[in-house]
Formats: structure tokens, C-alpha cells, sequence
């Protein structure tokens, strides 16, 4: 039972990752660094993001040309549906991705099912924001945008 504890470890160690894991695991690093750090910070101040100007602030609002959601106050229903797609996203989604790198190091196949899943969330959470969004979005503002 030792031996084949060695055998894996040195398994592990010998062997390089192919491109693709390497390309995966640099684009989940990338995609929980934006999580926890501009979509947290919009989940602490999603209230006051008008009145703010910093660095963060300042890059979130090239984004509200997009999203309305992510600018005006209060608790709309499509903004409560933002906060809870961004929360998850946020406190969720990167503890799963910690555990698909564990996974890809150390060549677990679950790692597989995993991606799987949180590829599937990460699609269904912008098909979804973005149709809700469309859905909820007042009929005036879209006739305003048919004629100019």
C-alpha cells in the first residue's frame, strides 16, 4: 500500500500537463479573479455604485451602458435576480473552480464532471440573466429604441 502511494506521487510529479489543462486552469484563475474582485466588490456596494469613483467603480461603469442593473439602487426584481446570479458566482463558483484545479493537478477524473458543471452554470447564469433582463426591460425604453 505504500509503494503504490509512492508510485502515485512520483506519478504526479513526472508527468507535465498537457496545453489544454494548462489553458483551463489559467482561464478559471482569470475568471475568479474578476468574481472576487469586481463582482464582490459590486455585491458590497450595489447601493451607492452612482456616488462612488474609484478605480473599481469607475471600471464596473463600462459595463452599466450593458446592464442598468449594475448602476440604479433600490431592489427591482431583475436587480434581486442579478445580486443572487452574482452571489453565487462570487462565494460559489470559486470554490468549485479551487477544487477542479485540485483536480486537474492531480489528474482526478471528476475533475471532468466538474468542469462540466461549472461550464453549465456559468452558460445558464448569462442566457438567463440576460433573458430575464430583456423580459422585465419596460416596453417604452424598447420603443424609444426603434425610433430614434
Amino acid at each position: 500500500m505504500a509503494q503504490a502511494g509512492r508510485d502515485e506521487s512520483a506519478v504526479d510529479a513526472g508527468m507535465q500537463l498537457d496545453a489544454r489543462d494548462k489553458i483551463v486552469i489559467c482561464l478559471v484563475i482569470f475568471f475568479n479573479a474578476i468574481a472576487l474582485t469586481f463582482e464582490l466588490y459590486w455585491l458590497i456596494f450595489n447601493q451607492a455604485m452612482e456616488n462612488r469613483s474609484d478605480l473599481l467603480a469607475r471600471a464596473i461603469a463600462l459595463y452599466w451602458l450593458a446592464d442598468s442593473t449594475y448602476r440604479v439602487p433600490g431592489l427591482s426584481v431583475a436587480k434581486s435576480f442579478t445580486l443572487a446570479l452574482e452571489g453565487v458566482n462570487t462565494f460559489i463558483t470559486p470554490c468549485l473552480s479551487f477544487v477542479l484545479v485540485w483536480g486537474i493537478l492531480k489528474r482526478r477524473p471528476f475533475r471532468h464532471a466538474l468542469q462540466l458543471t461549472i461550464a453549465t452554470y456559468s452558460a445558464a447564469r448569462i442566457s438567463a440573466g440576460s433573458g430575464m433582463k430583456a423580459a422585465l426591460e419596460p416596453r417604452s425604453r424598447l420603443r424609444a429604441l426603434d425610433h430614434p
